[in-house]
């Protein structure tokens, strides 16, 4: 904050005098800082630029359906294509939908027909069905 460098100045006196105007800059920097704050803590809510950062209205609903899980169950005992390597888990095709899908222990090849066995909590377990 001082424009003098000791080491560049033989007879370098330390004194208060050298810190007052960059204190007071300081000081001016924190009281607008807190001012600034304060001014929008007030009128924030109530500006267009709030509208802009803030969400008006909850989303409602799940995140899944009840049509869709429906439909999820419906497809266990189905016959797919691996769309990407199992090993254990990847990518099925069935019926015109991606699914994620875990293989029930061996790799299983990307273009390899499958067969869906249940539905976990996060993906389909299947089988590979012999050509």
């Amino acid at each position: 904050m001082a424009d003098i460098w000791p080491e560049n100045t033989p007879d370098f006196e330390l004194t208060l005098a050298m810190f007052e105007k960059p204190f007071t800059n300081l000081m001016y920097g924190v009281i607008l800082g807190v001012v600034m704050i304060v001014v929008l803590i007030r009128f924030l809510p109530r500006s267009m630029v709030r509208g802009q950062l803030v969400l008006n209205r909850e989303i409602e609903g799940n995140a899944l359906s009840d049509s869709f899980a429906e439909d999820e169950a419906d497809l266990v005992g189905k016959e797919g294509v691996a769309v990407s390597d199992l090993h254990p888990v990847g990518e099925i095709e069935i019926d015109g939908r991606w699914l994620e899908a875990r293989s029930t222990g061996q790799i299983i090849d990307k273009g390899s027909r499958v067969r869906i066995l249940r539905r976990t909590q996060f993906e389909f377990e299947v089988e590979e069905l012999e050509s």
